[in-house]
């Protein structure tokens, strides 16, 4: 399962990952960061989906590796997923790919997330069809959780873009990851909790990528996560 989730603020957006990874039966199987830099430090990018899916990431990392800037690497997008995972009848696995960077073009931060296939992105993107890019604003919680607005800490269930891009977003983002972590998973046979290790908060903006560490917690390689 694991988090990727996206908050934009003024002149930025922040992307908000875990650091564990799962075997079938929920126990913590590698715990270490699942963000990568792409254009000289300029984007970053991080995916989430079965083990099959992700045993491919090296495969796609070298499809981004020939963009020319941000813009061209969002154009490039549906492409590398394709070559890298081709249909879904091939048995590469489910999942979803969620980049973010500074669009030298539009003048703006941009965060943009592509799947495999039409569930990996239910609830707030209707209608999302595969391999299609799609632009995230402002924000995008995997996995989702009861209220995003309640959970960042706003008191309003519909808060003004304004109220939303002025958010403190270190406490947001923990807030956030907490929430998530405590989401249980029960989609027999797979029952637990499946984000862990350490909360990364990673924030594209104009000068480039910043990366930090917002959360660790105590969990083991070979052990389920016990809240």
């Amino acid at each position: 399962m694991s988090a990727c989730s996206i908050i934009h603020g003024r002149d930025c957006v922040h992307m908000l990952t875990d650091g564990a990874s799962w075997a079938g039966d929920m126990t913590v199987d590698w715990i270490g960061s699942k963000v990568s830099t792409l254009l000289d430090g300029r984007a970053a990018w991080s995916a989430r989906g079965s083990g099959l899916f992700l045993d491919r990431l090296d495969c796609l990392q070298r499809g981004f590796d020939v963009a020319h800037g941000f813009d061209d690497l969002i154009g490039i997008l549906p492409a590398a997923l394709q070559i890298a995972f081709g249909p879904l009848d091939q048995g590469c696995g489910d999942g979803e790919v969620t980049v973010i960077g500074w669009s030298e073009s539009r003048e703006r931060a941009e965060a943009w997330t592509i799947a495999t296939h039409d569930e990996a992105l239910p609830a707030d993107l209707p209608g999302y069809v595969p391999y299609v890019a799609q632009e995230i604003f402002p924000a995008m919680a995997r996995p989702g959780v009861d209220s995003l607005s309640t959970t960042l800490g706003l008191d309003q269930q519909s808060p003004t873009l304004d109220e939303f891009l002025a958010l403190d977003i270190e406490p947001a983002a923990i807030r956030l990851l907490e929430a998530q972590r405590r989401t249980l998973i029960d989609e027999p046979p797979i029952r637990g909790y499946a984000v862990g290790g350490f909360g990364e908060l990673t924030t594209a903006a104009r000068d480039g990528i910043e990366r930090r560490t917002i959360a660790t917690w105590p969990d083991r390689v070979g052990e389920v996560v016990r809240l």
